[in-house]
């Protein structure tokens, strides 16, 4: 089989989905295969961004509420004024559910609108605080979008600023650098590590001026092993309960995602126990992986990852031979890291040579 129809073949494997007879989907791990329900998971060392350990990490799925760390960090770079409020308008501003029973006319100062979108993970402010600004949702949604391309996000998409639509999607490994660069606005960071909130509004209708809530991460709630510093949750149907919270694992700074979890009784305890079990696993132990395979977008090469080494697969005969699927290639951005243990095994796309 020669290269072009390799590189053919591969295009439609990847792109397509074609891949001969329906299969299972595996799950496909990064690091020490943690024992879990839930869809899939990512730990990210704080500092540099690089993947420590994953479940599908590298699979978009929907994110839900997660979304609203978009949405805030697009809010302060065109300027949402803290000082400021909004009028309830239920024709611009409805979401589901509208928890805090606004009324038309009632007056919202634009600061607590921003701890109830990120504490309380309300989904009425976030539109009010993207109508807040001088521009319309749809281009406030184009700005999000745009936010991702700048971040390097490639696997990452938004619909809506509040997360209640299904095709706001994104991976683990990209919700964890969402959580990061959302966490070096002092103002998001601050407000996602408080355990409850509470304010009274400008002007109500009604007369029910005071609104109280507590975080909506279950954890803050908890005497925990681990600290649980900043964080955001989210819940769909299609999305499971999604998790994104900063913690100190073996006196580093790491980001915990875990997408998909599917008890809502027990919402949050994977994200938890995830942490607390890589906490105690030894440097050889964090050190372990089977070989995976990536490939990056637009490149229809296909690379394995083995015992730390990278190598190209040359051909179709060779990777069906080494047992692979299809299904199990991962497709990372360019400026992806992966790190076993304290060696770096996946550095940026230039450093993948053909071995």
């Amino acid at each position: 089989m020669n290269f072009r129809f390799f590189v053919v073949l591969f295009s439609c494997v990847v792109f397509f989905g074609f891949s001969g007879p329906a299969l299972a989907a595996e799950d496909i791990f990064i690091g020490p295969e943690f024992y879990t329900r839930t869809d899939s998971y990512a730990i990210l060392d704080s500092d540099d961004g690089s993947v420590l350990l994953g479940k599908n990490a590298f699979e978009a799925r929907p994110i839900a509420s997660l979304t609203k760390l978009m949405t805030a960090m697009v809010a302060i770079d065109h300027g949402f004024d803290f000082t400021d409020s909004m009028t309830y308008n239920s024709k611009r501003h409805y979401a589901y559910r509208n928890y805090m029973n606004l009324r038309n006319g009632d007056v919202v100062a634009n600061r607590d609108l921003w701890a109830a979108m990120l504490v309380g993970s309300m989904n009425v402010p976030s539109r009010m605080i993207a109508d807040s600004l001088p521009m319309s949702e749809s281009e406030f949604i184009g700005a999000m979008n745009d936010k991702v391309v700048e971040l390097g996000l490639h696997d990452m998409h938004f619909v809506d600023v509040s997360g209640l639509d299904d095709e706001n999607v994104g991976s683990a490994v990209s919700v964890g650098k969402m959580m990061r660069a959302a966490m070096e606005y002092p103002r998001i960071y601050q407000t996602l590590s408080l355990k409850s909130y509470e304010f009274n509004e400008v002007v109500s209708v009604d007369r029910r001026y005071h609104h109280q809530f507590r975080h909506t991460n279950r954890l803050h709630r908890k005497k925990l092993y681990i600290p649980v510093g900043a964080s955001k949750t989210g819940y769909l149907w299609e999305a499971g309960n999604c998790l994104a919270f900063e913690t100190v694992l073996s006196r580093e700074n790491r980001i915990v995602v875990t997408l998909g979890e599917d008890s809502w009784n027990r919402r949050h305890e994977d994200g938890n126990r995830l942490a607390v079990w890589w906490d105690n696993l030894s440097l050889s132990q964090k050190s372990r992986s089977e070989a995976f395979l990536i490939k990056y977008p637009n490149d229809p090469r296909v690379f394995e990852v083995v015992n730390g080494r990278k190598s190209w697969i040359p051909d179709a005969r060779t990777f069906l031979g080494k047992g692979y699927r299809w299904d199990q290639i991962m497709t990372v951005s360019p400026n992806d890291k992966i790190k076993l243990g304290i060696r770096t095994v996946l550095q940026v796309a230039s450093s993948v040579g053909i071995r």
